[in-house]
């Protein structure tokens, strides 16, 4: 056990060095040993087991974070595991769950549905955009030619003679 505690120590420094995130297959090296230790084995091993104990204890520490005695918060985390396994408090918990969510019937699902599928079809059954769109700095090379008058409104190029013209008359 001293050696594998050893190997799991320099494999989780290296990985740490090599890469600049640990993976929960790497975090469960340290959960590996403490099962080693307390099983003598790894028949108990199972990573599901530890992230669902790491899951509830996160819960769990957030539901009691107010209360500061350690034996307190033990004795109320016990006895909200207990009655949260209880039949009766499931049932009461699904009946807000059920209360509280939003009711959609069966017809509105399937409307919601053919919506979503007529309105792709719509998409598909447009034509395809065959335009040539200007580039940027066509465009900006036009309004610059806008805003020193050598073009009109439709981008026509007036020519210096037409110009003397019109000031003239």
């Amino acid at each position: 056990m001293i050696d594998v505690n050893k190997l799991v120590g320099i494999l989780d420094r290296l990985w740490r060095k090599l890469f600049q995130t640990v993976p929960p297959k790497a975090h469960a090296w340290w959960h590996l040993l403490q099962d080693l230790e307390r099983f003598r084995g790894l028949k108990h091993h199972s990573e599901s087991k530890i992230e669902k104990a790491h899951q509830t204890g996160r819960k769990i520490d957030l539901l009691f974070r107010a209360v500061n005695d350690i034996d307190k918060k033990i004795e109320s985390s016990l006895r909200h595991q207990y009655t949260a396994a209880k039949p009766s408090m499931q049932v009461v918990q699904r009946t807000v769950k059920e209360s509280r969510s939003k009711k959609r019937t069966a017809a509105a699902l399937e409307e919601d549905d053919n919506n979503r599928h007529d309105q792709l079809l719509l998409l598909l059954s447009m034509e395809e955009i065959s335009d040539e769109f200007p580039s940027l700095e066509d465009l900006m090379i036009n309004d610059r030619k806008k805003e020193l008058g050598l073009t009109d409104d439709n981008g026509i190029v007036n020519n210096d003679s037409d110009a003397d013209e019109q000031q003239e008359t």
